[in-house]
């Protein structure tokens, strides 16, 4: 979907630059992958990175959704409703991320 950009091993090469990634605990057990840019020309790099970001919030709002989901089934209805707000709010800021990641494509 995004040129530069490999999602199964969420590493991405722009130009001379490259897109590190490493995985990132939480203290509740909870892991995942975070990308930093190193090197490479700007503004390509950059926008290497936009898009892994962009990809990598969207899996972010579908456990959040999932989230919700369980908590609603364990009787936390309140819990679940905020959840799914802030999840909706998440990814509207998404949506304005992805804009500008075209934006930024188009030149």
């Amino acid at each position: 979907m995004h040129d530069n950009l490999d999602n199964s091993a969420h590493d991405a090469t722009a130009h001379e630059g490259h897109i590190h990634s490493h995985e990132h605990s939480h203290g509740d057990g909870i892991s995942h992958t975070h990308a930093h840019l190193h090197g490479g020309t700007q503004p390509q790099s950059a926008i290497a990175l936009l898009g892994y970001m962009v990809d990598h919030n969207a899996q972010h709002t579908s456990e959040l959704y999932d989230v919700a989901h369980d908590l609603e089934h364990a009787g936390l209805t309140e819990t679940a409703r905020l959840i799914r707000e802030g999840a909706e709010r998440f990814n509207a800021g998404n949506e304005l991320l992805a804009a500008a990641l075209k934006s930024a494509k188009e030149g």
